[in-house]
């Protein structure tokens, strides 16, 4: 770990653009930026000399360094940058920190959600309908009636929206209307909704449960917190929807278990928060998906 030499406290290090070092102690804003011609511990080394010969730039002298370098700019540049933009003030604070480059601003007003077709209009199961009255919908966005078209149509479909904006309906909904249309036969999986985490997916249980009861469809979730008696349950009478993660996915294809053998009749495979896998674990996602 890098210390201040002034007062032993962690120094904030950060590799800049331009093959250089900027050493930085929070506590008594000392600052300096360092050449990085060989490694890092070599600089901070040359920090350190600085430091103990009295070579260390003051705060004001730090902050124009960094705006010569390019590393930074003006507060004058980046007010004209923002221009009358209304900002909060967790914004501002980063935006005159002096610990980013800021490269470009954009306020981007929030608008009005575009509404569409009343549930009564829309065509779907009248239980459903009864469902989203229940909960208080009279009319779907633009975006759900998009989705709940295209995938009553058999079409792969990626739905984008804000947080608690009703994506869950989006995808859900065609996804019952579909099992109930097509009179599949009970005690078999057709649809599977799958989650990041455990947590979340036992979030939106309850939420899509409620609309799962009133067509007579059963739906669970099986994931590590499943009790032993809860997966007896599934494996000798499945749902018709079940609620998972890919890790469970993984593990259960991987070593061909009974709960693996279930999803042989899976027709529907919606994924939750697509945006947060990447990496290796992204290409098993697209793996499992495939196979």
């Amino acid at each position: 770990m890098h210390t201040c030499p002034k007062c032993k406290s962690k120094l904030e290090v950060q590799k800049t653009f331009n093959q250089k070092i900027l050493f930085g102690c929070t506590h008594c804003k000392i600052e300096d930026v360092i050449d990085y011609n060989k490694n890092l511990d070599e600089a901070y080394l040359d920090f350190l000399l600085k430091f103990d010969t009295g070579q260390t730039p003051t705060k004001k002298e730090s902050q124009n360094a960094l705006e010569k370098e390019g590393l930074l700019q003006s507060e004058d540049k980046i007010k004209k940058m923002i221009g009358d933009s209304k900002i909060d003030d967790l914004t501002r604070s980063i935006l005159f920190s002096k610990k980013h480059y800021v490269s470009h601003f954009k306020s981007i007003e929030e608008s009005d959600p575009e509404m569409s077709s009343t549930v009564e209009d829309s065509g779907l199961d009248e239980r459903i309908i009864e469902a989203l009255k229940t909960k208080g919908i009279s009319k779907f966005y633009k975006f759900q009636e998009d989705a709940i078209h295209d995938i009553v149509f058999g079409k792969n479909v990626i739905i984008t929206a804000p947080t608690a904006s009703g994506k869950t309906e989006a995808f859900v909904i065609p996804i019952m209307q579909k099992i109930v249309d097509s009179k599949a036969p009970r005690h078999s999986v057709h649809a599977l909704f799958v989650y990041p985490t455990k947590s979340l997916a036992r979030d939106q249980h309850p939420k899509i449960k409620g609309i799962t009861d009133r067509l007579g469809l059963k739906t669970a979730v099986f994931d590590g917190d499943t009790k032993d008696t809860e997966r007896r349950e599934i494996l000798d009478s499945p749902p018709e929807i079940i609620i998972t993660n890919f890790d469970v996915l993984h593990y259960h294809l991987w070593h061909r278990t009974k709960f693996a053998a279930l999803l042989n009749t899976v027709k529907f495979l919606a994924v939750d928060e697509t945006h947060t896998y990447s990496g290796i674990f992204a290409l098993t996602f697209i793996i499992l998906s495939r196979g």
